[in-house]
């Protein structure tokens, strides 16, 4: 569909998170001995990076862009002494040219071509996204993930054009259903 793959570190931080607009969790998993602050904590997302893949195209005057990445994202487990879950994830944004509807029509090509006919958009989600502009992606009473158009606190905290968009599906979801 036109859409190129990035490849970004597993590795974030709290101001990586703190610009996303989003609360830190006791969710997340930090490392004992990280190689810096930058890579302090593992990533409970996949957004906060592949907007700054978008930052660093748009800033590079790149007119337009569409990504995915399909990687692992990391909570911490109930017992303290259990490793971490990970869960797989697929991000896909674009910025330039595209808009909400264009990106949601991908994302339903992409649930026909897994089988999943009759899913459903809700209108709300998380902070990262425009509080007018977002869904969550139903499939029955289970969740597959957010779309929308990022948060203008967001857009301005990476240096994003104005207008772009996400949209984060759990691969566990969609293999379930």
């Amino acid at each position: 569909q036109g859409y190129f793959e990035t490849l970004t570190s597993s590795f974030t931080s709290e101001k990586r998170l703190s610009a996303l607009n989003t609360s830190l969790s006791e969710e997340l998993v930090r490392l004992v001995n990280p190689l810096g602050e930058e890579n302090s904590i593992m990533r409970n997302t996949l957004i906060g990076h592949q907007l700054e893949v978008i930052s660093l195209n748009y800033n590079r005057k790149n007119p337009s862009g569409h990504f995915f990445e399909i990687a692992n994202t990391y909570f911490a487990s109930a017992a303290p002494e259990e490793l971490p879950v990970e869960e797989k994830k697929l991000v896909i944004s674009t910025y330039g040219n595209d808009d909400y509807f264009e990106l949601k029509g991908m994302v339903e090509i992409l649930l026909t071509y897994s089988g999943i006919d009759n899913a459903s958009f809700v209108a709300g989600g998380s902070d990262i996204l425009h509080p007018g502009r977002k869904a969550t992606i139903y499939l029955e009473d289970v969740k597959l993930g957010e779309i929308g158009e990022v948060h203008p606190a967001v857009v301005k905290n990476y240096e994003l054009p104005k207008r772009c968009y996400v949209c984060e599906l759990s691969f566990k979801a969609l293999y379930e259903c």
